[in-house]
């Protein structure tokens, strides 16, 4: 997977038309998901992904508009 700086995924989700908060909320969800393996994201793999869904539903108890917030924000940095 290319490893993309904030600015290019900044730059293409707003060529996609995607509203500057939704383009903040998307790179702080990536970032959250970095952070919590204390790694880039460009190096998780699937697994990761998936263990990082199950914290945000069983130990952060997270309500459903976040969850679904931070899967659309993992499935759009996973197929750019």
């Amino acid at each position: 997977m290319k490893q993309y700086t904030r600015k290019e995924m900044r730059e293409v989700m707003e060529i996609r038309g995607l509203s500057k908060m939704t383009i903040s909320v998307y790179i702080n969800h990536i970032s959250n998901l970095a952070g919590y393996f204390n790694r880039a994201p460009h190096t998780l793999q699937p697994e990761h992904i998936h263990t990082y869904q199950v914290f945000l539903v069983q130990e952060k108890q997270v309500s459903w508009s976040f969850f679904n917030q931070a899967v659309c924000a993992m499935r759009f940095f996973l197929t750019m």
